[in-house]
């Protein structure tokens, strides 16, 4: 079973860095393995170089280690809707 746990950077009740460090000290056999690993920016729809050399924003940050990943959202707040990461035609004008 793969693990997701993200938060929106705008989110207070459930705070990116609450999410960070309690996943830093979840007891598993990838405990080391996760803890070693940088968060990286990560990117809709392209590989991280190519969205950097075409000027793309990051939509956040992620490191998976196994089958655990951490991710950040930005923009996004608690249960909202991330608009950046909705199609154009179902955003609201």
């Amino acid at each position: 079973m793969s693990v997701l746990i993200y938060a929106g950077l705008r989110d207070f009740q459930c705070a990116w860095g609450h999410q960070v460090s309690w996943s830093s000290k979840l007891a598993w056999s990838g405990h080391d393995g996760f803890n070693a690993q940088k968060l990286e920016p990560w990117y809709m729809n392209r590989n991280a170089t190519e969205a950097r050399n075409r000027g793309k924003e990051a939509k956040g940050e992620a490191k998976t280690f196994g089958r655990l990943t951490l991710a950040s959202i930005r923009g996004a707040g608690h249960m909202c809707v991330v608009p950046t990461l909705l199609p154009s035609s179902r955003r609201r004008r």
